[in-house]
Parts: structure tokens; sequence; C-alpha cells
């Protein structure tokens, strides 16, 4: 047995000697298990080893550093070394202090992240710092505090710490601290964490090995030295693209060179429509999936060909379609053209013609041997028709026939909508039959059938019934359907009973019920039962029966509607759950006052209502304001009718104030008849409508013999002014004498000249006569002579 345990430990120790001094590419990292050998049938089957943990898969990578390092402490009651031997049955303690500490020292200046600390904690906060001893000014602050924690009970804490906001702090000392005004500190162990060479991560279980010479930051994993060819970034852990030119990526840029048709640090394929180098070339007039990343278009859209897709295909080519890299229609010509290149147009009317034969067809809309002729205007679809016989190839809708010349029928369910053979496509509309819906179903008949030639009906139309020989005949009054003449199945609105004869009870709702009586949509007027005759209970708004109540009056609640609510509530579902309060209240139980001003209001600030005379959302603004009012309620702009001051809430000095200074309240208008600034003195007598202004100045003038601005100056007549005045009368008498004597004279002279003026007319007259008698073709003047011209009346005047 003795040489068995001797021969092991060479085995272990000739181990440690040959095992890899890092963890170097794919070869295994160095030892640090228990058992770095086959040991009882297992290998590396814990992390035990002191001074080493982490995990068996890569042997134990992280390194205590504060594995027997040299303590101290404020005071000793059990040794300070206990700290840092990983026995977790010894520890060091303090004596009673204030803040009590304990310091692990490092022989060099360290970098410090990961720990774990086992206390004998009791209710306090605990610290952790890391500092420079070298630095003799290094105090305790936030730049050397690593972590802090909490403690609101005794216990044993297994405190596992990463030091604030993941950052790493320099020093050689982990100073550990309770915060107490008298206390004592009880540390089971402190570890402090750092990895082997070639791993990092709180474990050390992260492998770094794309990083040159396996060097990495044992925290982070940044690699110290570079990458490894093929490899780039922070980690170098990501790989570079097979598409790289090179074979290798910058550290941090990734690829700077990548293949044609690739792009980006990891050299992406193109996309979006783009290839070549670094993707700079776009496709254009491509079909979608055709672009290829590297080549570019293999494929462009109709009417478009060459290399780039750039150039048009001719425009005679059918489809557009042209072979990519000739130009040469490849499915012919379009309508229209002719030629190799179909550059050359048909002769006009034909749509299809080659070299041999000028016209295959004729365009849309002609026929004829030579297209000469117009299609039917009845044609549908692109209005094309047979080229030898014109017949429509479909007709327009609404007509059907070999020349689309006859209607479809009216009676077509899908409004005149039928087949080239005239039969409607849809059936017939309510009340007619046949293929093409031209026979009329029988009077009163919805809907019919042909059986052996007879028209047969099937359903009669709203408010007709079928009797026993198939014909419909007139339902009963107010009935809206039935299925005889002594059984209604729908009544008219407000109408009940097998024959619709009687009304619906006046409490329904809506007053309508169904056929057999029962309320539609419910009771109304505090009603129940089958025939809404049954009285709810007191206080019942609505029920189902008797005893169950679903909506009660204000202020009552329960199934019965007999119990009152709380005082102050306006309604509630129970005692205490009211739903609204009373005008004047609010709160979960009504209790508190509303401000003077809200008539309702759901807190102490916020009205939902104000009383008469106020306005705002607080009810703070008198009604008095010409508009708005601020949160204390002073009006912005000025007040309503006769009132002033900051509230609006005072009247101008007296009723016959109109209006009055928002300030002062000296009156600004007064009403009519009133003056002065409190609007309490009398216009003046001798004012036009007794109308003056504020000032008692006569708006409208003075009465007679008054004048000054307040007509308080009377007029007093002198003597010159009467003589004046005697002389103006005399003139003006005289003046009209003249006048009625002028019109006298003219009126006597006009009579007598038309008196003059009819006795020559007269003369005239038996003259003229005289003149005919003698045979004469003139007429007799003067003298014996007759003239040829009537007389001159202004030659007789004179």
């Amino acid at each position: 047995m003795y040489r068995r345990w001797i021969y092991m430990c060479l085995i272990f120790y000739l181990t440690l000697e040959t095992s890899y001094s890092q963890c170097y590419d794919d070869k295994p990292c160095e030892c640090h298990c228990n058992c770095c050998s086959t040991c009882f049938g297992r290998y590396c089957s814990s992390c035990s080893r002191q001074g080493w943990s982490g995990l068996t898969a890569n042997r134990c990578q992280r390194n205590n550093i504060a594995y027997n390092q040299r303590t101290n402490q404020i005071s000793t009651r059990w040794d300070s070394r206990n700290a840092v031997d990983e026995d977790s049955l010894t520890y060091s303690r303090t004596k009673y202090e204030k803040n009590p500490w304990i310091i692990v020292n490092f022989d060099k200046i360290e970098r410090v992240k990961y720990m774990n600390i086992i206390l004998s904690a009791d209710v306090g906060r605990y610290f952790v710092y890391v500092r420079n001893s070298s630095n003799k000014n290094s105090i305790l602050d936030r730049e050397s505090l690593c972590a802090t924690i909490q403690i609101h009970r005794i216990e044993r804490l297994d405190w596992n710490i990463t030091c604030n906001n993941d950052k790493v702090i320099t020093g050689d000392q982990v100073l550990a601290l309770k915060e107490t005004s008298d206390g004592i500190l009880t540390v089971v162990d402190i570890k402090v964490f750092q990895c082997s060479t070639g791993t990092y991560g709180f474990l050390c279980d992260k492998m770094c090995v794309k990083c040159l010479d396996n060097q990495c930051d044992g925290f982070t994993g940044v690699c110290i030295k570079g990458c490894k060819s093929g490899w780039y970034g922070d980690r170098c852990d990501v790989e570079c693209s097979s598409d790289c030119e090179s074979g290798s990526c910058d550290r941090y840029k990734g690829c700077t060179d990548c293949r044609d048709g690739y792009n980006g640090v990891d050299c992406n394929k193109c996309t979006s429509g783009t290839y070549g180098k670094n993707c700079s070339l776009k496709c254009v007039n491509c079909q979608a999936g055709f672009c290829n990343n590297v080549n570019g278009c293999q494929k462009c859209w109709s009417g478009f060909y060459g290399p780039s897709c750039n150039k048009l295909c001719p425009e005679g080519c059918r489809n557009d379609e042209c072979d990519k890299e000739s130009g040469l229609c490849s499915a012919g010509c379009k309508d229209g053209y002719k030629g190799p290149d179909c550059q050359q147009p048909c002769d006009s009317g034909y749509a299809t013609c080659d070299t041999n034969d000028p016209c295959i067809s004729c365009v849309d809309g002609s026929y004829g041997q030579r297209c000469e002729r117009i299609c039917p205007e009845t044609c549908g679809g692109n209005k094309s028709c047979d080229r030898i016989n014109g017949q429509c190839h479909e007709c327009i809708a609404g007509k059907y026939g070999g020349n689309c010349s006859q209607s479809c029928s009216k009676n077509c369910f899908s409004a005149g909508i039928c087949k080239r053979n005239g039969e409607c496509r849809s059936g017939c509309i309510n009340g007619w039959i046949g293929p093409k819906c031209d026979k009329k179903c029988l009077e009163n008949c919805s809907q019919c059938t042909l059986s052996m030639s007879e028209i047969v009906c099937e359903r009669c139309a709203e408010g007709h019934y079928l009797d026993s020989d198939r014909k419909c005949q007139s339902c009963p009054s107010n009935c809206l359907s039935c299925d005889s003449k002594s059984r209604c199945t729908r009544c008219k609105e407000r109408f009940t009973g097998n024959l619709c004869g009687s009304k619906c009870n006046v409490n329904c709702i809506d007053g309508l019920c169904e056929i057999d009586g029962h309320c539609l949509f419910g009771c109304s007027n505090r009603k129940h039962g089958i025939g809404c005759i049954e009285d709810c209970r007191d206080n019942c708004v609505h029920c189902y029966n008797g005893n169950n109540c679903t909506r009660c009056l204000p202020g009552y609640y329960g199934v019965y509607c007999a119990d009152n609510c709380y005082k102050n509530c306006y309604n509630c579902t129970s005692f205490f759950n009211c739903e609204a309060c009373k005008a004047g209240f609010y709160g979960s139980d009504c209790q508190n006052d509303c401000s003077s001003e809200c008539l309702t209001c759901d807190s102490a600030d916020s009205c939902t209502s104000c009383r008469e005379s106020w306005s705002g959302s607080s009810c703070q603004c008198n009604s008095k304001c010409a508009d708005e009012c601020g949160n204390n309620g002073k009006c912005w702009n000025g007040c309503k009718g006769s009132f002033y001051g900051d509230y609006c809430d005072t009247p101008c000095p007296s009723d016959s104030c109109e209006k009055c200074d928002q300030t002062f309240g000296n009156c600004t208008e007064c009403t009519k008849g009133r003056h002065g600034i409190h609007c309490d003195m009398d216009c003046s007598g001798t004012c036009l409508e007794s109308a003056c202004d504020i000032a008692g100045g006569c708006l409208r003038g003075c009465v007679e013999r008054f004048t000054g601005a307040n007509c308080a100056d009377q007029i007093i007549p002198s003597k010159s002014t009467s003589s004046t005045t005697s002389y103006v009368y005399v003139v003006a008498v005289l003046g009209g004498l003249l006048l009625v004597l002028t019109i006298t004279l003219v009126t006597f002279f006009v009579k007598r000249k038309r008196e003059r003026e009819r006795t020559i007319r007269m003369t005239y007259q038996t003259v003229r006569v005289a003149c005919q008698e003698a045979d004469h073709d003139y007429e007799r003047v003067t003298g014996n002579e007759c003239v040829s011209r009537e007389p001159d009346y202004q030659t007789i005047d004179s």
C-alpha cells in the first residue's frame, strides 16, 4: 500500500513537470486540478487544489492571488492569516472597534475585478476597497471602492464580488471594512481571482487561442499583441471572410479588400441590386433575382438589352422582348409592325402583317378584306369583331345576339347582365321566371316555377300567403307576414296577437312587443311581468320581478331598493359604496364639502359644475367677467355691464351708470338723460331729447332760442334784427303776388292763341271743300286762287 502511494505521487510530480505552462492553441492548458492524471478512475474530477478554482473542462485556470498572502487588521482576536488560507473552518476576527478592518497585501501592483469574501456578518454595512500602499495620500474614496453591501440580519455571507460598474482597479492591497461605531469584523476567507495566461472571464473558462502568443486580458479577453492570421476583432474571435482578397484582415477594421461582388468588413455578398468591386455598380432595368453580385444583370426588363441593360429594344418588338446581346426581337413583331427588326409599320388599319402578307389581321374595331369596315358599337371588350362577317367577339353589358343588337331583360337579377344567347346569368328578380326572365309570376307572387308549362307560385310577396290553390291571398290587417288568413307570423310595429289585432302594452319599452305579447326590449314605467302590468316595488325604477330590482331611484339601494344611501350620497350600490354625491359634496363617502362656488366637484380644487354666477375650472371666475380669469379669480379682460373691480364683484355707483371705470368705479356711460361721474345729475332741459354726454354736453343740439355746449345760453332778438325781418317779409309777399300775376297773363295769352288757331282751321276746311266742288286738284287759300300746299300757320298767324 505504501509503495502504491509513492508511485502515484511520483506520477503526479512528473505530470506537473511535463504539463504545458499555459493554454496554447489546441494543446491542453496547464493543469491545476486536484489530480492531473487518471486518479481513482477519473481525470481532473474537481478544482479543489488550494489557490486554484474554475472549471474542470479547462483544468481549473482561475488563480486566487490572495492565497497565503500577508495580512494585517486593526486589532486581533483571531489571527488575520486565517482569512487567506482557503479553510472554511478557520476565520480571523478583530476586537470591538469603530469601523474594524482587515488588509490583504500583495507583493506587487495587481489588477483586481473579481473576488469572493465569506463573512460571519451581522447587521451593518460592509465595504471592500483596492488601494496602493505606496501612495501615502491614498484615501478610501469612490475611485478605490470596489463593492459595498448592507446586511439586515445575522448570517454567514458568501459574497461574490464584481467591482462596481464592471471596472478593474489596480493596487497592492485589498481592504475589507465594516461601518460601525463599535463592533467586530469576522472574515472566514478572502479570495482575489486572476486567470492564467490564455484564459479570461469570471471562471477563467474562456480561451483566447486566436490571440498572438495566446495573450489576452484576463478580465475582458481583449488580445494584447494582436490576432493570429485569418482573425480580427478586440478578442480576435471574428474569422476573416474567405472572400477577403488577401486572406487576412485588419485587427480593427476587418477585411479592407474584398473580392469582386463582396463588400464590408465581413466581405458580405452584394445586395440590393449592386455588384462588382466593393458593390459599387448598380443593376438597372434588371428583372428581380437576376442581378449577379459579380457580373451584374443576367436578364433585363422587357424593353431593354445590352450588357448593362441600358439599351432600348426596337419599338416594334412584341411584348417589348428582344435578345439581351443582339437586341433582335425574340418574340416577333407586335401588331402594326413588320420586317426583320420590326421597324417597318403595317399599312393603316392592319393589326398584323409581314413582308409577304400585308394584312394578316385588322386592328381592334375594324374588319373586312382590307380592314375598311367598322365593327358594331355594341361590340364589347376591345371592340373587336370577326374579320370576315363582322360579328362581335363579345358584347357590351346589357346586349346579346350575333351582332349584340338585342337588349338583355330588365328582369335579370344582375341589372340586365345576360349571356350571349340572352339567358340571365344570375337568375331573375322576384316576380319573374324563365331563362330570359320574361315570364311574370302570378299576382302578389315573389317566387315561382314552371311545372308542365304552367307557372306555379312557390312563395308570396310580403303581406300575402299561399292558399291551397297555390294562389297568393292578402294577410289580415296589421300583419307583415302570415301562413293563413287566421294566423299571422309577424306583426307590424306595436301590434300583437294571432291576427295582430291588439296593440302592445303601453308599458313596453318603445311600445314594441313580440307577436305573443312579450315586450321586445323589456318593461318601462316601473312595471314587470309578461304583459308589463305588474308594479315594481317602491323606489324601484326597473325590475325583472317583484323581488329583484335592477335599478333604484336615487338615494336607495338593495335588491328591494328599500335601503337608504348615506346622507350626502345621491346614488349608491351599498351603504359604503357611493357612485355619485349630492350637489355640493365629494369624496368616497361624500363627506367633504365642495367650495361655495361649486355646484358639483370631484375634489377640493376641481369643480365639475358651478353655481349660478360662477365659471372656470374651479368656479373661481365671477360670471360678470368679460372673458376668462386667473386661478386667483381676477378677471383678465374687464367686466360685463355695470360692475368693476379685479373680481367684477362691485356694482357701479348708481343704477343710472351703465358702464364704469374698471379700477376706480367712475361712470363712463350713463343712461339717457343723466350725466356725471356717478350719473347722478340730469341733463339740461334745453338739450334736444334730453341727450347729453358724461360731462353734460348736449349730444343732439339745443331747443329753440338756446345755444352753447350745454345749451345754457339763451338767444335774445335785437331791434335791427326785427326790422330786417319785417323787410324780408314784405319782399317775400310782393314776390309771391308778382309770380301769381305772371302765371295768369301767360295762361290768358295761350288760351287766346288756341282759339284763333281753331277759327283758322275751320276757315281752311270750308275753302278746301269749295275747291274740291270746283273739280280742282288744289286747295283755295286766299282770294280766288287755289294752291297745292297746306296753309302755313305761321304765315296766317302773322
